[in-house]
């Protein structure tokens, strides 16, 4: 593209979305300012909400009918009313996703956020929370397939009337009106030093020092009270489980976390009865899930016959976090 997006001076609207929210800060102007990247940052977090999107078969079939029809340009320098600059932003974000540009995709978001090293701080930094972000910042009638009761990914966070995750997925997809929907378990353990400010040392810290050899001490406390709570977990039996197969919905795809949060995206494939005959994983490389590879086999006990399952193992784990179902039918359609 020919022109440079703008740093936005406002607050994001977290978590849900409304469009029809207008008030005096929204007709205020604002000067264009590009918010460089911190190329050592993490992107792992934003690049799996990118997979989740861009490998969602109804993207595919709306990229191919959507497209903005606005061209003006930026002007360096220039003035412009964060109403405009909503616009045009998402404009830009909009088609650097047609074109697959992850690359552009992170720069355009790093901008519109207003700086995705804040978002880092707690419990932003989870994918099922940048997802929501992304979809805010897209902005066009394509995330609208997403959204229902105020959000674009359901909690299962704070139901106390279920316990189980199978049960509890089960009852939001009899409940949603949607052909497609987010759903989190939420932060919960063993992040829970991650997501709370407290004496602990949280596991952003150890991702800071798990390298450096000047601290064994607090390297041995950080490894120490992730096991205590891999111990807690596993006992508590506070394990999340998904079926591949839930009535008329399939799981698509899901992202999970691991003890270092690197985060990684899982897309699945089915065969005409919707049985899994390939398990895509999406990280620095495209890999397929099998046996025969050594450096990925101790996630391969995530997958179960019927479904997929957080994996705990001596001071490692991998959480899932996110998980896409969509509706059989729905996709038969196109």
């Amino acid at each position: 593209m020919d022109y440079k997006l703008f740093y936005l001076n406002s607050m994001m609207h977290y978590g849900t979305y409304n469009n029809n929210v207008f008030s005096d800060r929204h007709l205020s102007y604002v000067e264009y300012h590009k918010h460089k990247l911190n190329l050592s940052l993490d992107y792992s977090p934003l690049k799996c909400v990118i997979n989740c999107i861009i490998h969602h078969p109804y993207f595919k079939i709306f990229n191919n009918n959507y497209c903005y029809a606005e061209t003006e340009k930026i002007i360096e320098g220039g003035y412009y009313s964060i109403y405009e600059c909503n616009k045009i932003s998402s404009n830009e974000l909009w088609n650097s996703f047609k074109h697959k540009n992850k690359e552009s995709i992170i720069d355009l978001f790093n901008d519109i956020s207003m700086d995705f090293d804040r978002m880092q701080d707690f419990f932003k930094y989870y994918p099922h929370d940048v997802i929501s972000e992304l979809l805010y910042c897209i902005d066009n009638s394509f995330i609208l397939v997403f959204y229902d009761d105020g959000y674009f990914v359901k909690s299962m966070e704070f139901d106390i009337d279920f316990h189980k995750s199978i049960d509890l997925v089960n009852k939001l997809i009899n409940e949603t009106k949607l052909n497609t929907l987010f759903i989190t378990p939420g932060h919960g353990r063993p992040f829970i030093y991650r997501s709370s400010f407290n004496n602990y040392i949280i596991l952003s810290e150890y991702k800071n020092i798990k390298d450096d050899k000047d601290f064994p001490e607090k390297l041995n406390k950080v490894k120490s009270e992730i096991k205590d709570e891999i111990k807690r977990t596993t006992r508590d039996n506070n394990i999340n489980s998904f079926n591949y197969v839930v009535n008329d919905y399939y799981l698509q795809s899901f992202v999970f976390i691991d003890r270092d949060f690197n985060c990684v995206y899982v897309k699945l494939k089915y065969d005409d009865n919707f049985n899994v005959i390939k398990r895509v994983r999406y990280g620095d490389n495209k890999i397929i899930y099998n046996v025969n590879n050594d450096l990925i086999k101790h996630e391969l006990k995530l997958f179960t016959d019927t479904g997929i399952t957080d994996y705990y193992y001596d001071d490692n784990f991998c959480k899932i976090d996110l998980v896409c179902y969509v509706k059989k039918q729905w996709i038969n359609q196109f």
